[in-house]
């Protein structure tokens, strides 16, 4: 356990850097809080298509529909029609509307500084339900509030409530990886209502937020370290192993091991 509790607290620490690096900037938070225009933009240009397969021109023109509109003072209502309008597609359909948000007719009436009032309140699952988009899964609700969790400083909101972590923990294929080397024995996490997580992926959650919770670190900023993984140059399963293991089987020191060690360990791991 001392081995994983390092670890975890190595994460947090990579987390802290990834905000730094990455993150929004808190300058913007007060106009996420009471700007409908800007929250939305936020939304779409940084957590809408934050998905496998999703086209990168797509949050752009996301945002200029959006922008286009509020300089004209119209409402929202042609968002669709200036999405397709910036961003042609062919005859096959690449636009995906099916899951793809900008076709949905709800998007016009999301409010982004309701779901901050939300979060600010604690109250998560009623954030997390209000999320509820064409195409906006698990993975993007997430990490939105996430992230709004972080900004906020609302995380002591609801630690008496550790439940309420699995709203805002996106499990992807590397944080899988790094769950089942570090915690291979695991519970199943706790029945938590309207929640798009799968019983194998509510356990990963449930064990990595108990444990960080045990060793004194942030949940949120343990998994948004993970999100670096979309950065990382030559990376593969075997490598991502065999770093996670190498920490919890010998003395980890932080001063010594950072990214650096990371690439060079992923870089060697073959296949």
């Amino acid at each position: 356990m001392a081995g994983s509790t390092d670890v975890l607290r190595w994460f947090e620490s990579q987390g802290d850097l990834f905000a730094e690096a990455y993150g929004a900037y808190p300058q913007y938070l007060p106009r996420i809080r009471h700007d409908r225009y800007f929250g939305l933009a936020w939304f779409l240009h940084g957590f809408a298509f934050a998905k496998s397969g999703a086209p990168r021109g797509f949050p752009i023109a996301a945002v200029k529909a959006l922008r286009t509109l509020q300089q004209a003072g119209e409402d929202l209502s042609g968002l669709k029609e200036g999405f397709m309008r910036l961003y042609p597609t062919d005859p096959e359909g690449k636009w995906n509307e099916r899951n793809n948000c900008m076709f949905d007719p709800l998007l016009p009436d999301f409010d982004v500084p309701h779901v901050v009032e939300l979060v600010e309140q604690g109250n998560i699952q009623a954030a997390y339900v209000s999320i509820s988009l064409r195409g906006i899964g698990h993975k993007v609700k997430s990490l939105f509030l996430r992230e709004l969790v972080l900004m906020t400083g609302s995380e002591s909101k609801f630690r008496d409530a550790p439940e309420s972590y699995l709203y805002c923990q996106p499990i992807d294929v590397w944080l899988r990886v790094a769950v089942d080397v570090l915690f291979p024995d695991r519970p199943p996490g706790p029945s938590v209502e309207k929640i798009e997580l799968d019983k194998k992926d509510r356990a990963r959650a449930w064990i990595l937020t108990e444990r960080a919770l045990k060793a004194g670190v942030s949940p949120l900023k343990v998994t948004k370290e993970s999100g670096t993984s979309r950065r990382m140059p030559s990376r593969t399963w075997r490598g991502l192993r065999r770093y996670c293991s190498s920490l919890v089987q010998h003395t980890y020191r932080k001063s010594s091991i950072g990214w650096t060690d990371f690439f060079r360990f992923v870089r060697g791991s073959g296949g």
